[in-house]
């Protein structure tokens, strides 16, 4: 855990950590993941509540394994397309979305609009908590209802 420090930014080597299952780097002043978070493929818990992330890489959707992110209280405009899936299978074969979610939460994340279109496809997913976000548009539009 590196919660209340004061990182600003995260090494791309975090992908060399593979048998991480939990980070919480909450409370600090992150402005973005590195993309290499997508090869931390047996991480089920990623809190990264309360710092001042716009977006999430899109290889999030590599997270097979994960259960439970926590992105509550960031300026995140927009969640990646990726966290359901990739069709293209020539591009983007890895990303198979968060298959095992279980619970999303963006509690006070005022800047976010839009949830991705592909959120029906989180089959998994038991909790959606969006308190606190007065601009998402739920469900979006693409979902069918």
């Amino acid at each position: 855990m590196c919660r209340h420090n004061v990182i600003e930014a995260m090494s791309w080597r975090l992908r060399y950590l593979l048998f991480l299952r939990e980070l919480d780097v909450s409370s600090n002043r992150l402005v973005k993941l590195p993309t290499k978070i997508g090869r931390c493929f047996r991480l089920q818990i990623l809190d990264i509540s309360n710092n001042r992330i716009v977006a999430l890489p899109a290889t999030i959707g590599r997270l097979e394994n994960l259960k439970l992110i926590n992105c509550s209280n960031n300026p995140i405009l927009h969640l990646p397309h990726e966290i359901g899936g990739v069709d293209d299978e020539e591009h983007s074969k890895d990303i198979v979305g968060l298959r095992n979610i279980r619970s999303i939460i963006l509690r006070d994340c005022d800047q976010l609009s839009q949830l991705p279109s592909k959120l029906f496809r989180l089959t998994t997913l038991t909790e959606l908590d969006v308190e606190g976000s007065p601009n998402i548009i739920t469900p979006p539009p693409e979902v069918p209802a």
